[in-house]
Protein backbone atom coordinates (compact mmCIF):
# COMPACT_ATOMS: atom_id res chain seq x y z
CA UNK A 1 0.00 0.00 0.00
CA UNK A 2 2.79 2.43 0.85
CA UNK A 3 4.85 1.44 -1.96
CA UNK A 4 1.58 2.32 -4.90
CA UNK A 5 1.36 5.99 -2.52
CA UNK A 6 4.53 6.69 -3.56
CA UNK A 7 4.78 5.97 -7.12
CA UNK A 8 1.20 7.73 -6.99
CA UNK A 9 2.36 10.94 -5.70
CA UNK A 10 6.23 10.40 -8.22
CA UNK A 11 3.44 10.37 -11.04
CA UNK A 12 1.58 13.34 -10.02
CA UNK A 13 4.55 15.08 -9.49
CA UNK A 14 5.93 14.05 -12.84
CA UNK A 15 2.62 14.80 -14.42
CA UNK A 16 2.29 18.42 -12.63
CA UNK A 17 6.25 19.36 -14.08
CA UNK A 18 5.29 18.13 -17.58
CA UNK A 19 2.45 20.28 -17.21
CA UNK A 20 4.69 23.32 -16.05
CA UNK A 21 7.17 22.54 -18.69
CA UNK A 22 4.62 23.27 -21.48
CA UNK A 23 3.02 26.66 -19.89
CA UNK A 24 6.73 27.67 -18.65
CA UNK A 25 6.74 31.70 -19.31
CA UNK A 26 10.22 32.77 -20.57
CA UNK A 27 11.24 36.11 -21.06
CA UNK A 28 14.27 37.35 -23.03
CA UNK A 29 14.81 40.92 -24.40
CA UNK A 30 14.35 41.77 -28.12
CA UNK A 31 17.11 41.78 -30.36
CA UNK A 32 17.29 43.19 -33.88
CA UNK A 33 16.72 39.97 -36.01
CA UNK A 34 13.64 39.56 -33.45
CA UNK A 35 12.10 42.70 -34.97
CA UNK A 36 9.85 42.02 -38.14
CA UNK A 37 10.97 44.90 -40.47
CA UNK A 38 7.51 46.69 -42.47
CA UNK A 39 7.22 48.50 -45.05
CA UNK A 40 4.24 50.78 -43.84
CA UNK A 41 4.46 54.68 -44.52
CA UNK A 42 1.66 56.80 -43.00
CA UNK A 43 1.89 60.31 -43.22
CA UNK A 44 3.59 61.57 -39.15
CA UNK A 45 0.44 62.67 -36.94
CA UNK A 46 2.70 64.21 -34.17
CA UNK A 47 2.33 67.48 -35.17
CA UNK A 48 -1.77 67.52 -35.33
CA UNK A 49 -3.52 68.80 -31.80
CA UNK A 50 -6.13 66.20 -31.97
CA UNK A 51 -3.25 63.54 -31.36
CA UNK A 52 -2.60 64.99 -28.15
CA UNK A 53 -6.87 65.50 -27.02
CA UNK A 54 -7.07 63.48 -23.88
CA UNK A 55 -9.29 60.13 -24.24
CA UNK A 56 -11.26 59.53 -21.12
CA UNK A 57 -11.48 55.63 -22.14
CA UNK A 58 -7.42 55.79 -21.11
CA UNK A 59 -7.15 58.65 -19.36
CA UNK A 60 -4.10 57.35 -17.82
CA UNK A 61 -2.29 57.12 -21.51
CA UNK A 62 -2.07 61.25 -20.88
CA UNK A 63 0.17 62.05 -17.55
CA UNK A 64 -0.38 65.04 -15.67
CA UNK A 65 2.29 67.23 -16.45
CA UNK A 66 3.06 70.24 -14.05
CA UNK A 67 4.59 73.47 -15.11
CA UNK A 68 7.04 75.57 -13.38
CA UNK A 69 6.21 78.88 -11.95
CA UNK A 70 7.45 81.70 -10.27
CA UNK A 71 6.26 85.17 -9.11
CA UNK A 72 7.58 88.74 -8.72
CA UNK A 73 5.91 91.49 -6.45
CA UNK A 74 6.70 94.48 -8.08
CA UNK A 75 6.64 97.35 -5.78
CA UNK A 76 8.11 101.42 -5.97
CA UNK A 77 11.29 102.43 -4.04
CA UNK A 78 9.47 102.57 -0.79
CA UNK A 79 7.86 99.32 -0.88
CA UNK A 80 4.54 100.66 -1.07
CA UNK A 81 1.83 100.41 -4.37
CA UNK A 82 1.92 96.47 -4.31
CA UNK A 83 1.11 93.63 -1.94
CA UNK A 84 3.45 93.66 1.40
CA UNK A 85 5.56 90.59 1.35
CA UNK A 86 3.34 88.42 3.98
CA UNK A 87 0.75 89.00 2.80
CA UNK A 88 1.78 88.22 -1.05
CA UNK A 89 3.08 85.18 0.16
CA UNK A 90 0.03 83.84 1.38
CA UNK A 91 -1.80 85.33 -1.46
CA UNK A 92 0.41 83.29 -4.14
CA UNK A 93 0.33 80.23 -2.17
CA UNK A 94 -3.56 79.97 -2.29
CA UNK A 95 -3.93 81.58 -6.17
CA UNK A 96 -1.83 78.56 -7.10
CA UNK A 97 -4.20 76.27 -5.29
CA UNK A 98 -7.47 77.42 -6.44
CA UNK A 99 -5.76 77.95 -10.02
CA UNK A 100 -5.08 74.18 -10.18
CA UNK A 101 -9.09 73.37 -8.80
CA UNK A 102 -9.93 75.01 -12.03
CA UNK A 103 -7.76 73.43 -13.72
CA UNK A 104 -9.08 70.11 -12.33
CA UNK A 105 -12.72 70.84 -12.68
CA UNK A 106 -12.80 71.99 -16.75
CA UNK A 107 -16.98 72.74 -17.33
CA UNK A 108 -19.05 72.88 -20.10
CA UNK A 109 -18.72 75.59 -22.40
CA UNK A 110 -21.90 77.88 -22.38
CA UNK A 111 -21.24 78.64 -26.26
CA UNK A 112 -22.41 77.48 -28.84
CA UNK A 113 -26.16 77.69 -27.38
CA UNK A 114 -27.42 73.82 -26.84
CA UNK A 115 -24.07 73.08 -27.30
CA UNK A 116 -22.58 68.97 -27.42
CA UNK A 117 -19.21 70.32 -26.79
CA UNK A 118 -17.24 67.28 -24.67
CA UNK A 119 -16.09 68.34 -21.33
CA UNK A 120 -12.25 67.11 -21.04
CA UNK A 121 -9.93 66.83 -18.15
CA UNK A 122 -7.11 69.26 -18.90
CA UNK A 123 -4.31 67.14 -17.92
CA UNK A 124 -1.68 70.16 -16.22
CA UNK A 125 -1.18 71.43 -13.12
CA UNK A 126 0.96 74.30 -11.57
CA UNK A 127 4.16 73.96 -9.05
CA UNK A 128 5.67 77.03 -7.41
CA UNK A 129 8.87 76.33 -8.49
CA UNK A 130 12.22 77.91 -5.98
CA UNK A 131 15.70 78.39 -8.10
CA UNK A 132 17.61 76.94 -4.45
CA UNK A 133 16.67 75.57 -1.32
CA UNK A 134 16.31 78.87 0.40
CA UNK A 135 14.46 80.24 -2.08
CA UNK A 136 10.21 80.06 -2.33
CA UNK A 137 9.95 80.83 -5.63
CA UNK A 138 8.19 84.10 -5.18
CA UNK A 139 10.48 87.94 -5.03
CA UNK A 140 10.40 91.17 -3.94
CA UNK A 141 11.45 93.81 -6.33
CA UNK A 142 11.71 97.61 -5.54
CA UNK A 143 12.15 99.63 -8.69
CA UNK A 144 10.27 103.40 -8.98
CA UNK A 145 10.74 103.06 -13.24
CA UNK A 146 9.45 99.40 -13.21
CA UNK A 147 6.55 98.32 -10.49
CA UNK A 148 3.61 99.72 -12.70
CA UNK A 149 1.70 98.40 -15.67
CA UNK A 150 -0.04 100.86 -18.49
CA UNK A 151 -1.89 99.57 -21.35
CA UNK A 152 -2.92 102.55 -22.75
CA UNK A 153 -1.64 106.47 -23.77
CA UNK A 154 2.02 107.36 -24.57
CA UNK A 155 3.31 106.06 -21.57
CA UNK A 156 2.25 102.44 -22.45
CA UNK A 157 4.18 99.50 -21.15
CA UNK A 158 2.72 96.44 -21.03
CA UNK A 159 4.62 95.28 -24.36
CA UNK A 160 7.85 95.91 -22.87
CA UNK A 161 9.94 92.97 -21.73
CA UNK A 162 12.47 94.94 -19.84
CA UNK A 163 11.31 94.16 -15.87
CA UNK A 164 11.21 90.75 -16.95
CA UNK A 165 15.13 90.83 -18.44
CA UNK A 166 15.82 92.62 -15.22
CA UNK A 167 14.11 90.57 -12.63
CA UNK A 168 13.48 87.53 -14.36
CA UNK A 169 14.17 83.94 -12.99
CA UNK A 170 15.15 80.81 -14.90
CA UNK A 171 12.95 82.20 -18.10
CA UNK A 172 14.24 79.65 -20.44
CA UNK A 173 12.61 76.87 -18.02
CA UNK A 174 10.51 78.59 -15.88
CA UNK A 175 7.47 81.03 -16.41
CA UNK A 176 7.58 84.21 -14.35
CA UNK A 177 4.38 86.00 -13.31
CA UNK A 178 5.17 89.58 -12.67
CA UNK A 179 2.50 91.21 -10.08
CA UNK A 180 1.83 94.27 -11.09
CA UNK A 181 0.72 98.17 -10.03
CA UNK A 182 -1.04 100.57 -11.48
CA UNK A 183 1.27 103.69 -10.78
CA UNK A 184 0.31 106.23 -8.20
CA UNK A 185 -0.45 109.45 -10.79
CA UNK A 186 -2.65 107.33 -12.64
CA UNK A 187 -4.74 106.55 -9.25
CA UNK A 188 -5.09 109.88 -8.46
CA UNK A 189 -7.62 110.89 -11.23
CA UNK A 190 -10.96 110.35 -10.12
CA UNK A 191 -12.01 109.13 -13.43
CA UNK A 192 -9.10 106.35 -13.75
CA UNK A 193 -10.66 102.67 -13.38
CA UNK A 194 -8.06 100.05 -12.02
CA UNK A 195 -9.01 97.12 -14.53
CA UNK A 196 -7.23 93.88 -14.09
CA UNK A 197 -5.25 93.53 -16.95
CA UNK A 198 -2.49 90.75 -18.06
CA UNK A 199 -0.11 90.23 -20.75
CA UNK A 200 2.14 87.18 -21.83
CA UNK A 201 5.10 87.59 -23.49
CA UNK A 202 6.44 83.99 -24.11
CA UNK A 203 7.41 82.75 -20.14
CA UNK A 204 7.31 86.26 -19.40
CA UNK A 205 3.48 86.93 -17.49
CA UNK A 206 2.31 90.89 -16.38
CA UNK A 207 -0.76 90.71 -14.43
CA UNK A 208 -2.02 94.18 -12.73
CA UNK A 209 -4.51 94.55 -10.63
CA UNK A 210 -4.77 91.72 -8.05
CA UNK A 211 -4.10 93.69 -5.70
CA UNK A 212 -5.28 97.66 -6.02
CA UNK A 213 -5.39 101.13 -4.40
CA UNK A 214 -8.32 103.09 -4.72
CA UNK A 215 -7.03 105.90 -3.74
CA UNK A 216 -3.82 107.45 -2.80
CA UNK A 217 -4.63 109.34 0.20
CA UNK A 218 -1.91 109.20 3.03
CA UNK A 219 -2.34 105.64 5.22
CA UNK A 220 -4.57 104.09 2.73
CA UNK A 221 -3.63 100.55 3.07
CA UNK A 222 -5.63 99.56 -0.11
CA UNK A 223 -8.16 97.11 -1.32
CA UNK A 224 -7.16 93.54 -2.02
CA UNK A 225 -8.36 90.73 -4.11
CA UNK A 226 -9.10 87.52 -3.08
CA UNK A 227 -7.39 84.63 -5.10
CA UNK A 228 -10.69 83.58 -6.50
CA UNK A 229 -10.47 87.08 -8.48
CA UNK A 230 -6.77 86.38 -9.43
CA UNK A 231 -6.72 82.88 -10.74
CA UNK A 232 -9.36 83.75 -14.00
CA UNK A 233 -6.80 85.76 -15.57
CA UNK A 234 -3.79 83.79 -14.65
CA UNK A 235 -5.36 80.96 -15.90
CA UNK A 236 -6.09 83.05 -19.13
CA UNK A 237 -2.70 84.53 -19.36
CA UNK A 238 -0.76 80.95 -18.80
CA UNK A 239 -3.11 79.68 -21.78
CA UNK A 240 -1.80 82.48 -23.77
CA UNK A 241 2.17 81.45 -22.90
CA UNK A 242 1.16 78.18 -23.80
CA UNK A 243 -0.29 78.48 -27.03
CA UNK A 244 -3.86 79.47 -26.91
CA UNK A 245 -5.30 82.60 -28.78
CA UNK A 246 -8.33 85.00 -28.02
CA UNK A 247 -11.68 83.00 -29.19
CA UNK A 248 -14.06 85.14 -29.92
CA UNK A 249 -13.02 86.42 -33.32
CA UNK A 250 -12.79 82.60 -34.94
CA UNK A 251 -9.23 82.90 -36.15
CA UNK A 252 -7.76 80.86 -33.19
CA UNK A 253 -8.06 77.86 -34.48
CA UNK A 254 -10.05 76.06 -32.77
CA UNK A 255 -13.52 74.94 -34.42
CA UNK A 256 -15.21 74.15 -30.90
CA UNK A 257 -14.21 77.72 -29.79
CA UNK A 258 -17.33 79.64 -32.56
CA UNK A 259 -17.61 83.45 -32.99
CA UNK A 260 -19.51 86.10 -30.36
CA UNK A 261 -19.60 89.16 -29.48
CA UNK A 262 -16.99 89.19 -26.14
CA UNK A 263 -19.80 90.36 -23.63
CA UNK A 264 -18.13 90.05 -20.14
CA UNK A 265 -21.63 88.96 -18.58
CA UNK A 266 -24.60 87.50 -20.09
CA UNK A 267 -27.27 89.71 -20.41
CA UNK A 268 -29.68 91.16 -22.89
CA UNK A 269 -29.99 91.60 -26.71
CA UNK A 270 -26.30 90.18 -28.16
CA UNK A 271 -25.16 89.44 -24.87
CA UNK A 272 -28.03 87.14 -24.25
CA UNK A 273 -25.91 84.18 -24.54
CA UNK A 274 -22.39 84.61 -23.39
CA UNK A 275 -18.90 82.86 -23.05
CA UNK A 276 -17.31 81.44 -20.15
CA UNK A 277 -14.29 79.56 -22.81
CA UNK A 278 -10.95 80.77 -20.63
CA UNK A 279 -9.70 82.43 -23.15
CA UNK A 280 -12.51 84.77 -23.86
CA UNK A 281 -12.56 88.10 -21.69
CA UNK A 282 -15.58 87.35 -19.60
CA UNK A 283 -16.44 86.74 -15.45
CA UNK A 284 -16.36 83.35 -15.68
CA UNK A 285 -12.82 81.85 -17.86
CA UNK A 286 -14.17 78.34 -16.33
CA UNK A 287 -14.04 76.23 -19.80
CA UNK A 288 -11.27 74.75 -21.80
CA UNK A 289 -12.98 72.97 -25.08
CA UNK A 290 -11.09 69.38 -26.39
CA UNK A 291 -9.14 71.48 -29.50
CA UNK A 292 -7.90 74.01 -26.86
CA UNK A 293 -6.21 71.08 -24.24
CA UNK A 294 -5.01 69.51 -27.39
CA UNK A 295 -3.14 72.27 -28.45
CA UNK A 296 -1.49 73.07 -25.09
CA UNK A 297 -0.58 69.42 -25.04
CA UNK A 298 0.62 69.25 -27.73
CA UNK A 299 3.13 72.03 -27.60
CA UNK A 300 4.30 71.02 -23.85
CA UNK A 301 4.83 67.41 -25.94
CA UNK A 302 7.40 68.92 -29.16
CA UNK A 303 10.73 68.17 -28.29
CA UNK A 304 12.09 71.45 -28.36
CA UNK A 305 9.73 73.99 -27.45
CA UNK A 306 9.99 76.58 -24.89
CA UNK A 307 6.31 75.11 -23.32
CA UNK A 308 8.34 71.97 -22.62
CA UNK A 309 10.69 72.89 -21.03
CA UNK A 310 8.38 74.64 -18.52
CA UNK A 311 7.67 71.23 -17.82
CA UNK A 312 8.88 69.17 -14.43
CA UNK A 313 10.47 66.12 -15.96
CA UNK A 314 9.23 63.56 -13.87
CA UNK A 315 8.80 61.00 -15.77
CA UNK A 316 12.99 60.41 -16.16
CA UNK A 317 13.19 57.37 -13.64
CA UNK A 318 10.35 54.27 -13.37
CA UNK A 319 7.45 54.93 -10.83
CA UNK A 320 5.78 51.31 -11.55
CA UNK A 321 2.39 53.30 -9.94
CA UNK A 322 2.02 54.63 -12.97
CA UNK A 323 2.68 51.19 -15.38
CA UNK A 324 0.30 51.14 -18.40
CA UNK A 325 -1.04 47.75 -19.64
CA UNK A 326 -2.66 47.54 -23.21
CA UNK A 327 -5.40 45.11 -23.32
CA UNK A 328 -7.25 46.46 -26.96
CA UNK A 329 -6.13 47.78 -30.16
CA UNK A 330 -4.70 51.61 -29.46
CA UNK A 331 -3.27 53.65 -31.51
CA UNK A 332 -0.73 56.53 -30.02
CA UNK A 333 -0.64 59.07 -32.54
CA UNK A 334 1.32 62.10 -30.19
CA UNK A 335 4.47 61.82 -28.18
CA UNK A 336 4.10 60.48 -25.04
CA UNK A 337 6.38 60.95 -21.95
CA UNK A 338 6.09 57.76 -19.78
CA UNK A 339 6.38 57.50 -15.76
CA UNK A 340 5.99 53.90 -15.68
CA UNK A 341 6.39 50.07 -17.84
CA UNK A 342 4.63 49.45 -20.72
CA UNK A 343 2.89 46.46 -21.09
CA UNK A 344 1.00 44.91 -24.00
CA UNK A 345 -1.12 41.48 -22.88
CA UNK A 346 -3.08 39.32 -25.33
CA UNK A 347 -5.21 40.98 -27.07
CA UNK A 348 -3.21 44.27 -27.13
CA UNK A 349 -2.07 46.02 -30.09
CA UNK A 350 -0.54 48.55 -29.95
CA UNK A 351 0.83 51.23 -32.56
CA UNK A 352 3.49 54.06 -32.09
CA UNK A 353 3.83 56.70 -34.60
CA UNK A 354 5.44 59.41 -32.21
CA UNK A 355 8.05 59.17 -29.79
CA UNK A 356 7.73 57.37 -26.78
CA UNK A 357 9.56 58.19 -23.58
CA UNK A 358 10.53 54.98 -21.54
CA UNK A 359 11.79 55.88 -18.01
CA UNK A 360 15.02 55.04 -16.61
CA UNK A 361 14.97 51.69 -15.84
CA UNK A 362 11.70 50.83 -16.93
CA UNK A 363 10.65 48.18 -20.17
CA UNK A 364 8.12 47.51 -23.19
CA UNK A 365 6.88 43.82 -22.31
CA UNK A 366 5.32 42.06 -25.23
CA UNK A 367 3.15 39.42 -24.20
CA UNK A 368 1.64 36.19 -26.09
CA UNK A 369 -1.55 37.30 -28.23
CA UNK A 370 0.19 40.97 -28.29
CA UNK A 371 1.43 43.27 -30.52
CA UNK A 372 3.35 45.95 -30.94
CA UNK A 373 4.07 48.33 -33.64
CA UNK A 374 6.41 51.08 -34.46
CA UNK A 375 5.58 52.63 -37.11
CA UNK A 376 7.58 56.07 -37.62
CA UNK A 377 8.31 56.60 -33.89
CA UNK A 378 10.71 56.63 -31.56
CA UNK A 379 11.42 54.83 -28.29
CA UNK A 380 13.80 56.20 -25.82
CA UNK A 381 14.32 58.57 -22.68
CA UNK A 382 13.92 62.05 -22.91
CA UNK A 383 15.98 62.51 -19.80
CA UNK A 384 19.23 60.82 -21.59
CA UNK A 385 19.41 57.62 -19.03
CA UNK A 386 19.49 54.24 -19.75
CA UNK A 387 16.33 51.75 -20.09
CA UNK A 388 16.10 48.09 -20.37
CA UNK A 389 14.50 47.76 -23.81
CA UNK A 390 12.04 45.55 -25.18
CA UNK A 391 10.95 42.24 -23.14
CA UNK A 392 9.35 39.36 -25.56
CA UNK A 393 7.09 37.10 -23.60
CA UNK A 394 6.88 33.21 -24.73
CA UNK A 395 4.20 30.89 -23.69
CA UNK A 396 2.97 27.63 -24.65
CA UNK A 397 4.82 28.06 -28.22
CA UNK A 398 3.77 31.68 -28.79
CA UNK A 399 5.51 34.94 -28.31
CA UNK A 400 4.74 38.98 -28.40
CA UNK A 401 5.16 40.37 -31.38
CA UNK A 402 7.46 43.26 -32.37
CA UNK A 403 7.55 45.42 -35.53
CA UNK A 404 9.08 48.30 -36.77
CA UNK A 405 9.23 50.39 -40.06
CA UNK A 406 12.30 51.76 -41.76
CA UNK A 407 11.88 55.32 -39.99
CA UNK A 408 11.46 53.81 -36.21
CA UNK A 409 13.87 54.03 -34.01
CA UNK A 410 15.38 52.94 -30.41
CA UNK A 411 18.04 54.82 -28.67
CA UNK A 412 19.35 54.83 -24.91
CA UNK A 413 18.89 51.28 -24.27
CA UNK A 414 21.01 49.22 -22.05
CA UNK A 415 22.50 46.74 -24.65
CA UNK A 416 22.69 49.03 -27.94
CA UNK A 417 24.38 45.92 -29.45
CA UNK A 418 21.64 43.35 -28.10
CA UNK A 419 18.69 46.04 -28.72
CA UNK A 420 19.25 48.12 -31.45
CA UNK A 421 20.71 47.60 -34.81
CA UNK A 422 24.45 49.21 -35.59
Amino acid sequence: MQKYNITLIFGLVLIGFQWNCQNLIERRFVKWEDIERTDSETVSPCEQYTSYIPDTNYIEHTPIKELRLNFHVMQDDEGNGNFQEAAAKQYIKNLIWVANEKLANNEKMFLPKDNNTPVLPLRYRYRLHPATEEDEGIYFHKNDDLYYMIAKGKNRNNYSRTVCLKYGVGLDSIINIFVMAHHQDSLKSPTYQPKSRGIALGNCVKMLNLYYNTTVEEGNTGVYRTEWHGLRNLNHEIGHALGLRHTWRGDDGCEDTPNHPNCWTPGPGRCKDGSNNVMDYNTFKSAWTPCQIGMIHRNLARAKSRNRRSVIKDWCELDEDYDIVIREEIEWNGSKDLKGNLIVKNGGKLTVRCRVSIPGGGRIQVWPGGELRVEGGLLYNDCGRNWEGIEIISQKGEKGKVSMNQRARIENVIDLKKNTQE
